[in-house]
């Protein structure tokens, strides 16, 4: 069970380390993408691969509320050590809104993907 997760969990250690990384070393490709779009992408992919071991069954509304609970908690989390601890780096309530907008909208595929194969 645990290997399943095994992607999900690569992509969200790789995508803290980005997220919490200085601002002069960032890689100049993610900087001229929409730091908004960015934010959305990252996490409906993380919601993704969250749900991947989870794809031979429906997810359940315990799935959803944790998975919104978890994600939210992590956004805040991240963007306060953005703000106090990086240099170059803020944190912004508008990131957080973005990053929720993308596990709602990962949530809604997992919705989607779960209603139409089970």
């Amino acid at each position: 069970m645990v290997r399943g997760y095994l992607p999900f969990i690569a992509w969200m250690v790789f995508m803290t380390i980005m997220l919490l990384m200085p601002s002069k070393k960032v890689p100049s490709v993610l900087k001229s993408v929409e730091d908004w779009l960015l934010h959305i992408v990252i996490m409906l992919i993380s919601v993704l691969l969250l749900y991947f071991p989870f794809r031979i069954r429906k997810a359940t509304p315990s799935f959803y509320l944790k998975t919104l609970l978890m994600f939210l908690c992590y956004s805040i989390v991240v963007e306060a050590i953005q703000e106090y601890f990086i240099p170059g780096r803020g944190g912004a309530v508008s990131d957080v809104v973005a990053n929720m907008t993308g596990v709602l909208l990962g949530l809604g595929m997992v919705y989607v993907f779960s209603k139409k194969h089970h």
